[in-house]
């Protein structure tokens, strides 16, 4: 699958249980591969702040959400 970032700027970022995760703000490089595989969030709720997710556990795309295969917040 090859998603550009800016069809994933801007929307939410939920789990497979629909929890949460926060607005897509940023993509992560590393610098080693140089592959774009991690996407900064801001955290919603009690847990504001940012944190990363990999991009390789992305799920789906529905709408303006972002459906990631992980059990709990970031």
């Amino acid at each position: 699958m090859q998603i550009r970032f800016s069809e994933l700027r801007g929307k939410e970022a939920v789990n497979g249980g629909g929890d949460p995760l926060g607005q897509i703000i940023n993509v992560v490089v590393d610098p080693k591969t140089e592959q774009a595989h991690l996407v900064t969030m801001r955290a919603m709720g009690p847990n504001k702040g940012s944190s990363t997710i990999p991009v390789g556990k992305l799920k789906l795309i529905d709408g303006n959400e972002i459906v990631f295969s992980i059990n709990d917040e970031h």
